[in-house]
């Protein structure tokens, strides 16, 4: 089973426990754009008016930004503001099943659930 994140895909067939530790969809899509602009961290620190340490810990996956914080984040980068809010949720979800068994069936249950509306 596969949801598209934007132009990349999430195959929740290979989640489990170690890999969900390590999923940071947002922080890796912001430091993506943030490189391939070639801004520094602390350009987005002064542009944004957030702390350095605390943008670094949001690409790094240890603090999840705010919605408002995601939609200064898409208008700094010039993007549609929907990608960064699904990446968003997609870690919230991914961190509340995080260390539970039968993760992955949970997730899949959901899914169905979620079709059925």
């Amino acid at each position: 089973m596969y949801l598209e994140l934007g132009l990349k895909w999430l195959d929740l067939t290979t989640l489990n426990k170690s890999n969900l530790i390590k999923l940071n969809k947002l922080g890796t899509r912001l430091r993506e754009l943030r490189k391939s602009k070639s801004i520094l961290l602390r350009q987005v620190a002064a542009k944004l008016e957030i702390d350095t340490a605390v943008i670094s810990k949001i690409e790094s996956g240890n603090k999840l930004p705010s919605e408002s914080q995601v939609s200064l984040f898409a208008d700094f980068y010039g993007i549609n503001p929907q990608e960064l809010l699904l990446l968003r949720l997609v870690d919230i979800v991914l961190e509340a099943v995080r260390d539970k068994p039968n993760a992955t069936i949970a997730l899949e249950l959901a899914i169905k659930e979620l079709g059925k509306r």
